[in-house]
């Protein structure tokens, strides 16, 4: 069922993709990669004062992850944080260019918009959605609760955008490898 609700979201953001043109998914696609270096930049500071005020469910005994390592269970609550502290500056950054879009979206841009650069665009707005549904994933599954992570495991779409190298090996080498070493 997640995969299906998954796939239709990004369905749906092609097609908005594919209306918005290239010159508008490419400032959104910019906007996104600018909001994900902000975001490496200041994740750690608002993770540290998130652990004060965002509840964790604590790891318990005999708990398991399908995609952290055994060993990091009982620490997975600093990359909970620190993944939310990434998400939140990276939404408030993004949120910014999104609105800064409203006044290109008022520019004609129609002249670059043919066939082929419409479905460019349609892939460049999966790319984004893809991104932070996977940050919003990679969250979840630090969450060692038995029922979150076998409905996470249970969908083929939550383990192909978890474990898919480029973006999630960058998300993971910034909460796992930089928090827990």
């Amino acid at each position: 069922m997640i995969s299906l609700g998954i796939l239709l979201i990004l369905a749906w953001q092609f097609y908005i993709g594919y209306r918005r043109g290239l010159g508008l998914q490419g400032l959104y696609l910019l906007g996104s990669l600018v909001s994900l270096f902000v975001a490496s930049l200041h994740y750690r500071s608002l993770g540290e004062w998130l652990y004060l005020w965002v509840p964790y469910a604590s790891a318990t005994e005999g708990a398991s992850t399908y995609f952290f390592d055994q060993s990091q269970l009982f620490d997975l609550d600093q990359v909970f944080y620190a993944g939310l502290g990434f998400f939140i500056i990276y939404m408030v950054t993004y949120t910014v260019v999104r609105f800064l879009g409203l006044f290109v979206h008022l520019a004609d841009l129609d002249s670059l918009d043919v066939g082929y650069t419409r479905i460019v665009s349609g892939i460049l707005s999966v790319l984004v959605t893809w991104i932070g549904i996977e940050m919003v994933l990679t969250i979840m599954a630090t969450v060692p609760i038995g029922l979150v992570q076998d409905k996470l495991h249970e969908s083929l779409m939550v383990r192909l955008m978890i474990d898919t190298p480029l973006v999630s090996s960058f998300l993971k080498n910034l909460w796992v490898v930089k928090i827990l070493g």
